[in-house]
Parts: C-alpha cells; structure tokens; sequence
C-alpha cells in the first residue's frame, strides 16, 4: 500500500543520447557488466524505502504506467542501490524493481540494480536502521515458532540479567516488533530477497559511465568490473552461508544486534571446535570486508 504525503528526496539523473543507433545494447561478446550504445538511461540514488517517492521517478520519466507496468521502451534504468531501511516500504519497492526487471527486458530495455550497504547489511542481521513500519511489512513471513524460540533464548538471558519477566517481555518486542524475524528470514540465503541480492552487481558500465555505490576505492578500481562483481558476489555468499551455519549450531542466535556480533562470537568460538571456529572468524572477516568498504 502506498502512503501519501511522504517527503523523501532521491538523487536523479537522466542521460539522453539521441545520436546513437536505436539497435544499440549488449555487444555479443562484451562483458556482462557492460552495455554499449544505450540511447536513455535514467540513474537513480538512495530510495530507502520511499515507494511514493520512487513510483513518481518512474511515472514522471516515462518508465511505468499507471498500473506501475515497464513503459520505458528501451530506455536503462539503474538503481544505485540502498533501496531498504529508513523508510516504510522497502518490501515493496524492492518488488516493483523485481517486477520491472523482465519486463523492461522484454522491451529491450534494462532494469539494474547495484549491490549496496544497506542490503549487505540486512543480509548480515544488521537492521538498525529499519523502522517498525517497515518490520510490520514482514509479518507474513515469521511464524510464531520464530519469536517463540527466539524469545526462550531472550527470557533466559533476562534472568541470568535479573530481569524480571514482565520487564523481559516488554523489552523484547520493543528490540524485536512483528516482522523482525520475518524479515531476516526474508534475506537469508533462501530466502527471496536473500537470493536476489546475492546476484545484484557492484558495478556496471553503460556506454562509458561507470555506475556503482558510493564510489570505489583505489584498491578497487584496479580490478574490472567483472572481477569486482565476482568478489562481492562470492564474499557475500559467504558472509550469509557463514552467518546460517553460527546460528544452526547454536554460536549466533539470529537476534543478536549487530554492534554485539563480534564480542557474542569471540566469546563462543573460544570453546568451540576447530571448525566452527574457522567459520566464525572467518564470518567476523567478512563483516570487516570489501562488502562494507567498496
């Protein structure tokens, strides 16, 4: 459902190249992070959960009709990513894209979306900055075995605490509000937005603009673009088969805030085995990767 009356800003930029041949696209044989010869593309920045917001770039840029179907013929559009947190909607502006992305293709057009930190984030139990509008948005996907489990763990770390139980309980569904658990589920690794998020690129090229979040560092730029895509796709995959392996053997529980990761982990892995040990460290390594530092 989308709300009116939201004041939210998102960095446009359209790009109109009328002199190039209109059967212009991917070249047979270039990478597949590049385009080449595209006539419009129209980049957006940090949407954060701002549905109305988006739907009128969209609309106001000829990229969607009134039903909110692709109408922007063969036109690119990109997404600089950091489409979650902030903002109410981030479910369903992340489902207009997944949308729009074939049937923009269809019409020989493209919709890409770059991999950015807030999806990182939300891919490594870091949701500080999700609203609990948003949370409710993800109801349908918990059920209550989630925030049973999840609240035995917290009521027995409460009374280690000596916090009363009623203050426990208070407590706990003012950190975790309906949709919590949902959402996590949501981008773990198969989870929907899990896997969708696993394929995004770090960065494409489009003619000859480069396109990617937040810039890229000297370290980075020495790379293509392929292998810069490959090292964020294969970290993060890591970083979220790593994260589900401490949390089935019982290392991290799924609720843990993000700021105590490191000193949960370190704290359990000292007792741990050899292997769950080299899967823990290796997780608190990513956290600190090129996934949080571009």
């Amino acid at each position: 459902m989308m709300r009116t009356g939201q004041r939210w800003s998102l960095i446009l930029a359209v790009v109109v190249l009328l002199t190039l041949p209109c059967g212009a696209g991917k070249d047979e044989g270039s990478p597949p992070y590049r385009w080449d010869g595209v006539e419009r593309v129209v980049a957006l920045g940090d949407v954060h959960g701002a549905l109305d917001a988006l739907v009128s770039v969209l609309q106001s840029t000829g990229l969607a009709d009134p039903a909110l179907h692709w109408s922007g013929g063969r036109t690119h559009l990109v997404s600089l990513g950091d489409l979650t947190d902030r903002g109410p909607d981030s479910r369903e502006v992340m489902d207009l894209l997944i949308r729009l992305q074939p049937e923009a293709e269809v019409a020989g057009g493209r919709v890409h979306v770059l991999l950015s930190n807030h999806e990182v984030m939300g891919a490594a139990g870091d949701l500080r900055y999700t609203t609990r509008e948003d949370f409710a948005t993800w109801k349908d996907l918990e059920d209550a075995g989630m925030r049973d489990r999840a609240w035995s763990r917290f009521r027995t770390r409460a009374e280690g605490a000596a916090l009363k139980q009623r203050g426990a309980k208070k407590l706990f569904e003012e950190l975790f509000p309906p949709g919590f658990f949902g959402r996590t589920a949501a981008f773990s690794s198969s989870g929907r937005y899990g896997r969708w998020i696993r394929d995004l690129p770090a960065v494409i090229v489009i003619n000859r603009t480069a396109f990617v979040h937040a810039g890229i560092s000297a370290e980075s730029a020495k790379l293509t673009g392929e292998e810069l895509n490959r090292l964020h796709s294969d970290a993060l995959g890591a970083l979220m088969e790593d994260r589900e392996s401490l949390i089935r053997n019982g290392t991290l529980a799924p609720e843990t805030a993000f700021a105590f990761q490191t000193s949960a982990l370190f704290e359990k892995l000292e007792e741990s085995v050899p292997e769950i040990r080299r899967i823990g460290f290796r997780y608190l390594e990513l956290l600190n990767s090129i996934l949080f530092r571009p």
